[in-house]
């Protein structure tokens, strides 16, 4: 995910089907954010999943193993607060 700006821990596979040499895979974004502690290295925050957003989805289409297409509409986390 790295030229679109987001991490691949904020992205998490929600579905997906083959028809023939074709796959097409549905993703969702989530905010996972993680601090450390002098116990722990990483405290996960929000859950194992993190926090789901609403519009922050995408797919991807492959032929065999080559991505033909994809699109998205993540959403800019580091622009917001929480």
């Amino acid at each position: 995910m790295g030229t679109l700006g987001i991490s691949a821990d904020n992205v998490v596979y929600k579905s997906g089907f083959t028809d023939g040499s074709a796959r097409y895979a549905y993703v969702k974004q989530t905010i996972v954010r993680s601090c450390h502690s002098k116990n722990s290295p990483i405290i996960d925050i929000f859950g194992q999943d993190g926090i789901p957003l609403a519009n922050g989805v995408g797919n991807v289409a492959f032929n065999g193993d080559k991505v033909v297409s994809y699109g998205s509409s993540f959403v800019d986390t580091k622009s917001g607060s929480l």
